[in-house]
């Protein structure tokens, strides 16, 4: 299967973390002209040179998800976009009952306020993209935890924890897509959601050896996973194969979720 993306405008949050930063790069390689934001200067304009070095197609988009004024400024000097790819996230690591209501609020805003926003502003951009391609696409990134509860036993003796709040927020992302997706239907804009399994960043791995073991029995496929591993299904979701796919939630977990 081809994955030209030459014509493609995609919008990518969360640009420069561990996940994004693959995503985008990868997105850029297959000829895409990617908007990549982020509301770290450093980090942004990081990546950006980065990207650029190899005489890719990227621009900046440097503004917080949260700050709808700023949402809505950007999307109205956007023409046309083929993807909108909701990668950012938000949540610190606390337990069942250590949590305050700032918590809840912001890692609920992160995932389904902001999402709903930048689906709302760029809507006219999505449906110009679609007029000249067919389709247009987005993408959202959840978790397994939108779909399973964690196996507690897998933190013990760690600092680590899998918050209540990221789950639930996770859940109501995957829940709004399906939502979406029946709305936009009519109008060529294709709404679908990624569950991703754990793929722990290089600080995790290095910090505890015996938490990335624990990880991997849970996994029918023996391994965590690797940002390159959800790479294909982002480029099927965002390329012409998908056309008639929408509304859907696959996983990409190896299997964690399977049993």
């Amino acid at each position: 299967m081809n994955f030209n993306l030459n014509k493609y405008n995609i919008f990518i949050t969360g640009a420069y973390g561990y996940i994004g930063k693959e995503i985008s790069a990868r997105l850029c390689e297959v000829g895409a002209h990617v908007y990549i934001n982020g509301r770290d200067k450093k980090k942004l304009n990081d990546l950006y040179i980065e990207l650029k070095n190899k005489n890719y197609k990227v621009s900046k988009a440097l503004f917080d998800i949260k700050d709808t004024i700023k949402v809505k400024k950007f999307f109205k000097k956007i023409k046309s976009l083929h993807v909108v790819i909701n990668n950012a996230s938000s949540g610190k690591t606390k337990k069942f009952n250590k949590f305050n209501n700032e918590d809840y609020m912001n890692v609920y805003e992160v995932a389904v306020i902001s999402v709903a926003n930048i689906m709302k502003y760029s809507e006219k951009s999505l449906l110009k993209g679609a007029q000249e391609l067919g389709t247009s696409s987005v993408i959202n990134i959840s978790s397994m935890y939108g779909k399973v509860s964690p196996d507690f036993s897998i933190y013990d003796n760690t600092k680590m924890f899998n918050p209540p709040y990221y789950g639930a927020a996770k859940a109501a992302l995957a829940q709004y897509a399906k939502y979406a997706a029946v709305y936009y239907g009519r109008k060529r804009i294709r709404i679908n959601t990624i569950s991703l399994g754990a793929i722990p960043n290089t600080k995790i791995k290095k910090i505890d050896k015996n938490f990335l073991n624990r990880l991997k029995k849970k996994i029918p496929l023996n391994r965590v996973g690797v940002p390159k591993d959800i790479i294909s299904t982002i480029l099927y979701l965002s390329s012409k194969h998908s056309s008639f796919v929408t509304g859907a939630n696959i996983s990409v977990d190896g299997g964690w979720t399977a049993k």
